[in-house]
Parts: structure tokens; sequence; C-alpha cells
């Protein structure tokens, strides 16, 4: 496995055109339809982060690749022996790549969303993260730094599946 961060703050006005002329019609649609400035270019600079290093992995180049996407939402290239996937939170990117299957997901550590922990974590999970069952918790108990990290690393599992 190998990952690559970067800033889009880094990204220049030249490589986002460039990059994102090099999209198709349909994801051009999607990022144009994105509001937040960071999302259209985190989205940008994914896709030029992977073809670029995919490119060089397989000595081809990076313009003539092209990134699709599965109905379940997962971004692939056709044909590619490397698999991939991308993750942003704020200006931060995040690109995993690997020989097999591989999810990845980049977060930025705040207090625990107790919808979150109530929705998507099951009793045996919520009990893992804050030590005891969430009936017998107060609200000081939701923001130590184990219980923080327990919490992100089952959720960016779960995002990354």
């Amino acid at each position: 496995m190998e990952y690559l961060i970067y800033n889009i703050d880094t990204l220049t006005d030249t490589e986002y055109e460039k990059w994102f002329s090099l999209m198709t019609e349909e994801k051009q649609e999607k990022v144009g339809r994105y509001k937040d400035i960071n999302r259209k270019r985190a989205s940008v600079a994914g896709e030029m982060l992977v073809k670029e290093h995919i490119g060089r992995a397989l000595n081809i180049k990076p313009e003539s690749l092209v990134i699709f996407t599965h109905k379940n939402g997962k971004p692939y290239i056709e044909g590619c022996p490397i698999h991939f996937n991308i993750s942003h939170c704020e200006n931060i990117l995040l690109c995993a790549f690997s020989d097999e299957e591989i999810g990845a997901d980049i977060e930025k550590i705040k207090p625990i969303s107790l919808s979150v922990l109530k929705s998507f974590f099951s009793e045996e999970e919520q009990k893992y993260v804050l030590g005891k069952a969430l009936s017998d918790c107060n609200s000081e108990d939701y923001s130590t730094p184990e219980i923080l990290e327990r919490f992100y690393r089952i959720y960016t599992l779960k995002e990354a599946s």
C-alpha cells in the first residue's frame, strides 16, 4: 500500500483548469454543482494525484487515464491493476493505492457527534468507544483523548469501507 497526502491550497489555477478539463463530462458537471470551493479543488486535485501516480507506476501518460465511478461511489480506472481511493477533509487530501481493493478516509478530530454514535455504531461499538453503555455516560465522558481515538478509529474504518 502507498498513500499520498496533499494540501489542496497548493493546487494552482493552471493545474486546476488542466485536470478539470480532463475529467469526464459527468464528473465535470458534478464538480460544477459543488458550492464549496475546497470540495471542487479536492475533487480536481484527487484526479490529478491519482492519474500522475498511476501514470508513473505504469509508465503511461497520466492525461490518458480516465477515472470512472462505480455505482457504490468507488473510483476506478478500467483495466488498471492499481486500486485506489480518495478522501479529503477541509484542505487536506488523501490518496491511497494498493494492488487490491482499498478504502481511505481522513477526518479532523473534533468532539463526538452523539447522533453519529447512536445512528451508525452498534451497542457493542458504543461500549468500546465510551468504555461503558451510552446510557451510563454524562456529557464529560465524550471528550477524552482515549474516547476520541477509539471513536475515530471505528468511524474512519466504516467510512473507508
